[in-house]
Parts: structure tokens; C-alpha cells; sequence
């Protein structure tokens, strides 16, 4: 017969969701902003070793690009002979999770060049997702050299040279 008999209406208060929403993208949007423009390499790499993401610094740092590094084994940009061991320690780390927090150490890298590395790494554990290592690379290469420099000279300065 045409004729409206029940009407029904729902109303939702989605307020608290799009705050939430909100929230959720300043926060990404802090977090590529920090990713991107850090001078710090950084690396984001899973249990087995496979580094999910780099940033540009780790990249330059590296000596490779982006796409020769994410998605392959950590030790791509590694001296060869020490790929395996390099791999077989991180992924003993990864799941015994004893990943040293801070440490400085210097690497071969794969192509030759040696530098001096401070690393900070940390687990990222999401409950829905794989746990995940973030690593910060900071190259201190130069500034190894300077103190070594600087201790020569001082040792230098006061040593008596007989002839």
C-alpha cells in the first residue's frame, strides 16, 4: 500500500574515531619526518635478517642504494668474509633478544671501506605484527680519528727523542 509504518534512525557519535585518526596520522607523519631527515642511517631489519627498511643516511652511510639493501640479508653491505657470522649473530640475538642496546664497533664494509660505527638498536614489538630491531647508525669514523690523532700528538709532545 505505499504506506511508512516503522522508521528506524542510528545515530553514531564517530568523534572519539576521528580524533583517534587524527592522532594516529600526526603521529606517522612525525615518524617519516624523522626517518627521512635524520642524518643518522637507520635500519629496520626482521629475526632471520632481512632488513625490511632504510632511510637515506643508512644508504649513504652504506655505500648502496636502497634497493640493492631492503629486502636482502643485513650482510649485503658487509665485507663477504664476515656475511655469515654477521648473520648467524644477529639472528642468535634477534631471538634470544639480546641485541646489545649501545655499541661501537668497527666494520669492513663491501666494498673495502672501513668505518667506525656508535649503534643503538631496540625491538619493535607490535602485539598483531612480527617483532621487529631498529638500528641507528651514527658514523664516527672521523671523530675516532681525531682522538687518535690527538693522543699521538700529546704523546709525541712529551717524549724525548735521544740521537
Amino acid at each position: 500500500n505505499g504506506k511508512v509504518f516503522q522508521y528506524r534512525n542510528v545515530v553514531r557519535d564517530i568523534t572519539e574515531r576521528k580524533h583517534a585518526e587524527e592522532i594516529l596520522r600526526e603521529s606517522e607523519l612525525r615518524f617519516r619526518s624523522v626517518w627521512e631527515k635524520s642524518t643518522d642511517g637507520m635500519r629496520i631489519t626482521n629475526e632471520e635478517g632481512i632488513v625490511r627498511l632504510v632511510n637515506d643516511a643508512y644508504c649513504k652511510m652504506m655505500e648502496k642504494p636502497r634497493e640493492e639493501i631492503e629486502g636482502k640479508p643485513i650482510t649485503i653491505v658487509y665485507e663477504a668474509a664476515k656475511q655469515a657470522e654477521i648473520l648467524r649473530k644477529h639472528q642468535e640475538r634477534f631471538h634470544s633478544r639480546s641485541i646489545p642496546a649501545h655499541l661501537e664497533r668497527e666494520l669492513v664494509l663491501w666494498n673495502g671501506k672501513r668505518i667506525v660505527l656508535e649503534l643503538s638498536n631496540t625491538f619493535l614489538e607490535n602485539p598483531h605484527q612480527p617483532t621487529l630491531s631498529l638500528s641507528v647508525f651514527k658514523n664516527i669514523t672521523e671523530r675516532k680519528r681525531s682522538i687518535s690523532s690527538a693522543c699521538l700528538r700529546s704523546v709525541m709532545s712529551r717524549t724525548t727523542f735521544l740521537y
